[in-house]
């Protein structure tokens, strides 16, 4: 029986408090606005003991009890985004040297032991290129495998 003295007790003051602002604010343009708050936070203060917060859809996927370790996370994510962009500048470099030698038609494998590894590429080319190895490794200080097909 608490809980419903509690509940009544709750309702009775706020409709209080409402109407005794209702009373004092005086009458103009935002009288309306007033009355109109007013009675949302009535019904606000009705309707809280009755929602279950615990089934709340924006609450429920968010677990307090979880513990993220939330620097090693940071940590992997910009360590992710430094090899992919250390990858995609190797390949924007990579293509820039082989159009200024006229190679057109290549592909490139990074066989390293991971996908984070950078230090194997294998450059696959269809034509003859006499000393591009040495030639991309000077200009990219990177070491690269070169394979004519």
């Amino acid at each position: 029986m608490n809980g419903v003295e509690s509940y009544v007790i709750s309702v009775c003051s706020a409709m209080i408090i409402c109407g005794v602002i209702n009373v004092i604010y005086p009458s103009g343009n935002m009288k309306n606005t007033v009355k109109i708050l007013t009675v949302i936070f009535i019904i606000a203060v009705c309707v809280t003991p009755f929602v279950n917060f615990e089934d709340n859809i924006i609450l429920s996927d968010f677990d307090i009890s979880k513990n993220y370790d939330i620097k090693t996370d940071l940590q992997d994510y910009v360590n992710n985004a430094i090899i992919d962009e250390s990858k995609n500048q190797l390949l924007t470099e990579l293509g820039e040297v082989l159009s200024e030698r006229g190679i057109t038609d290549y592909s490139i494998k990074f066989e390293g032991d991971n996908d984070n590894d950078l230090s194997h590429i294998t450059l696959y080319i269809k034509q003859k290129s006499y000393g591009l190895k040495e030639y991309l490794e000077s200009k990219l200080d990177v070491e690269i495998n070169v394979v004519e097909e």
